[in-house]
Order: structure tokens, then sequence, then C-alpha cells
């Protein structure tokens, strides 16, 4: 999941950025995810909504027959 740099840590004077951890979404909120990142330098943890981009599509059953 790296690749995209995270927020700065505010515990620290200087710019020390976050690391993204997990993405989280919620079953009333399907349109916003969450993500968590921590800070490698003091573990302090943050959750920050991310932007996805789009709409979320309907939901496709798999099943056959």
């Amino acid at each position: 999941m790296g690749g995209t740099e995270g927020p700065v840590c505010p515990q620290h004077a200087g710019e020390v950025r976050m690391t993204l951890v997990t993405l989280h979404s919620e079953h009333g909120r399907p349109g916003e995810v969450m993500g968590a990142y921590r800070c490698p330098q003091c573990g302090h943890e943050r959750r920050l909504p991310i932007d996805i981009g789009g709409e979320p599509g309907p939901l496709v059953s798999g099943g056959g027959a």
C-alpha cells in the first residue's frame, strides 16, 4: 500500500510522515474509506478519510445457474 505520502505526525517538531497501515469502510457509509496511519518513529495512530474517486457501483452476485 506504499507510494502515497501520509499525513505529518503531530507528535514531532519536524516533518515526520506517517505510513498507511490499513483501510477501513463502514457498512453505513459505503462511499467513505478511512485510512489508518501510524508514525514509524513514535507509533502515534490517526484515521483520515481517503478519496477513492467516484461512487460505489452496484453489488453483483456471483451465483451461477
